[in-house]
């Protein structure tokens, strides 16, 4: 979770010199039935600041 965590907070640093902000962010937690693992996966939706 921490990485996954690390990865969406360097997308935003990287959107904010584009001039985009955060609009809205999703997650989700599946267990995959095969192996018990649990998937994480996110989507931050970007929109433009000006």
């Amino acid at each position: 979770m921490a990485k996954l965590e690390a990865i969406i907070q360097d997308k935003i640093e990287q959107n904010k010199a584009l001039l985009l902000r955060v609009h809205h962010v999703s997650h989700q937690v599946n267990i995959d039935p095969s192996s018990g693992k649990w998937l994480y996966s996110a989507v931050v939706h970007f929109r433009y600041k000006g």
